[in-house]
């Protein structure tokens, strides 16, 4: 029941920053995202020095409403582009690296796009060995491919383009 709770009172502050925030385009999406939240996981994409000063005002009402606060030591910003990394961001450390979800991410999009196609391929080369020498008919075959191999790809595309080489290397693993 927690949780439920948690969520609950978290959601009107994570909607408050999505409406105020300028946000970014992710992977694919055509519309920009400023939050992305994870049970108590929560990504803030800053993109204009003015949405700091917006995110500080909105976590202080927040917190002064319902009694929790930002954990700075668990926080970490990740500088991308040519943002000043002077600019303090509430007093959290920058890192060269950061995952979210799951997904890597450096100051280089290509470089982080790179790694994570690397190791799905990789996770997904390692599944297609391990079920090669079963005695699976078809259509178990197939199943496989479509749940653990195809749905480990997808997650990945959403977010970041393989190379040609990733590519050819995926086809030849779910083949």
């Amino acid at each position: 029941m927690s949780m439920l709770l948690f969520a609950l009172v978290l959601n009107p502050v994570l909607y408050l920053l999505v409406q105020n925030l300028t946000g970014n385009r992710i992977g694919h999406c055509t519309t920009q995202t400023a939050v992305v939240a994870y049970v108590d996981d929560i990504t803030i994409f800053v993109t204009v020095s003015e949405d700091i000063q917006v995110i500080r005002d909105l976590l202080r009402t927040y917190e002064r409403a319902k009694g929790a606060c930002l954990n700075i030591r668990k926080s970490k910003a990740l500088v991308a582009g040519s943002w000043d990394t002077l600019l303090k961001i509430m007093d959290i450390p920058h890192c060269p690296e950061i995952t979210i979800i799951g997904f890597r991410f450096t100051i280089s999009i290509a470089r982080s796009g790179n790694f994570t196609c690397s190791r799905v391929t990789g996770k997904v080369k390692a599944l297609a060995r391990d079920v090669y020498g079963t005695a699976l008919c078809l259509i178990q075959r197939i199943q496989y491919v479509h749940t653990p191999l195809l749905s480990k790809i997808r997650h990945t595309a959403q977010i970041f383009s393989a190379s040609k080489e990733h590519e050819r290397q995926l086809l030849t693993a779910i083949s």
